[in-house]
């Protein structure tokens, strides 16, 4: 250290003092008063006023975070941070007592680092203009890479003594999470109030497409702990989210939620729904008719499911009805025509009627029919539509009929959606066809076939 340090009026006067504070450079200049034991001790007049200014040239900014305790409400900034990497230069005149410090001056972070639970990887490359106004500190061009996008945000953290300081900002911007169980993209239009290390996060996200493996990210949100467990209020708007849970389910879903509670322990209300998908039961899969998930904010994040989905088997549909509270669900199985239960479930259940070939109790056409389905159409469907980009893509055989039927959709807009239907490797009967969604689960479609033909109809699904 060098300088020059006078004692004078009961009060230390620096002048061009240069040190260092845990291991970064710093320039003092001004004065600070004696504490009163040691003022009284060498009989010097009290003085409590701080009047210091404080330089930080351009460097590692998180050393400084060692002195944050020592402050009032520090303690309660320190946990709000409590992995971070900065750089930049800091400039600062300190007034006012010991206990109620008035700082004013301003910091320049041009390079920070705040490290999020696992697997959300870290705030990077964050870079902020900081305003120091007394007992309030401005956050003014603030933006930071996180999640695969780039946050913006401002606001401001205004403390009193030793009361707990509070925040108050706006957080907007572009999300591209792609980290274990989620491929998403959205925006978020966030506000951030209260005290520092209990804030209420309030606002809206929109999700506009993405895929949510729910097997793995359920066992990756066991193993994280957020930053900070924040109170939530935030609505949020579902465009298109295919869900996925092992192969049971595979389900483009849309709708509103909100999103209440702790960050730790949310609670959802609201309702997703999807007229589309797969479903397998049985190893049989299932053509998704409609969906249904209601949240409550008594079950948590766990809704109440309604599923209805067909498929067929030579000349019978068989209809699958799905409902319960996540995880555990009831099924029932009806079919046109009619069959008992038991008739449906060896349908179903080709592995366990193998012997019953020999019997002539079940053909092996049928039988062929629902491996194939089963095993080898799951895989092929998921790796085309992903690669296309569809919404569906679907192959059904029928080896009694000597045909596979390919169905292929795409969503347009929110209530439009293209579809193509075309037998193969027997007679080509193709069919082109525009629908829009009306309300309570008709349709208004337009098709036009492989040979000219027109067609226009109202469509609207029964169950049986």
């Amino acid at each position: 250290a060098a300088g020059t340090v006078v004692l004078r009026g009961g009060r230390l006067h620096l002048e061009d003092w240069r040190g260092s504070v845990a291991g970064r450079p710093l320039q003092l200049e001004g004065s600070v008063p004696l504490l009163p034991p040691i003022a009284s001790f060498l009989g010097l007049g009290e003085s409590e006023a701080l009047d210091l200014r404080i330089e930080v040239p351009s460097g590692p900014l998180t050393p400084l975070l060692v002195w944050l305790p020592f402050f009032p409400s520090g303690r309660s900034w320190l946990s709000f941070v409590p992995e971070a990497g900065a750089y930049g230069h800091l400039q600062l005149h300190v007034t006012g007592d010991f206990d109620n410090p008035v700082i004013n001056g301003e910091a320049a972070i041009e390079k920070a680092r705040i490290s999020l639970p696992q697997p959300w990887g870290d705030l990077e490359d964050i870079q902020a203009q900081v305003l120091f106004e007394g007992h309030r500190l401005k956050l003014e061009k603030v933006n930071a890479n996180a999640l695969g996008g780039r946050l913006y945000a401002h606001g401001e953290i205004t403390w009193q003594g030793t009361q707990k300081p509070q925040v108050r900002g706006a957080i907007t911007g572009d999300l591209r999470p792609r980290v274990s169980g989620i491929d998403a993209e959205g925006t978020v239009n966030l506000q951030v109030e209260g005290p520092v290390d209990d804030p209420n996060v309030t606002g809206r996200l929109v999700l506009r497409k993405g895929t949510l493996d729910m097997a793995s990210f359920q066992t990756v949100g066991t193993k994280s702990q957020p930053v900070a467990d924040l109170r939530l209020d935030v609505d949020v708007q579902v465009n298109q989210l295919r869900v996925r849970v092992g192969s049971f389910l595979d389900v483009p879903v849309k709708g509103q939620l909100r999103a209440t509670g702790r960050v730790s322990d949310p609670e959802l209300s609201g309702q997703l729904t999807a007229d589309r998908g797969r479903i397998n039961y049985l190893g049989t899969n299932f053509v998704l008719e409609e969906a249904v998930a209601e949240f409550v904010p008594s079950r948590g994040v766990f809704p109440r499911i309604s599923l209805w989905g067909t498929t067929w088997i030579g000349s019978t549909t068989v209809a699958l009805q799905l409902s319960g509270v996540l995880p555990h669900l009831g099924a029932r199985l009806t079919s046109q025509p009619p069959l008992p239960q038991q008739e449906i479930l060896a349908l179903l259940e080709w592995p366990g009627q193998l012997a019953r070939i020999n019997s002539g109790d079940i053909d092996l056409m049928e039988l062929l029919q629902q491996g194939i389905t089963m095993g080898l159409v799951g895989g092929v469907e998921d790796a085309v539509r992903e690669s296309l980009g569809l919404d569906d893509f679907r192959l059904e055989p029928d080896l009694s009929q000597k045909r596979i039927r390919l169905s292929v959709g795409k969503a347009l807009l929110p209530r439009i959606y293209l579809t193509y239907e075309q037998s193969l490797f027997s007679e080509p009967q193709g069919e082109l066809t525009l629908e829009y969604d009306l309300e309570n689960g008709w349709r208004l479609s337009a098709g036009v076939r492989n040979d000219g033909e027109l067609r226009l109809g109202v469509k609207t699904r029964i169950r049986f």
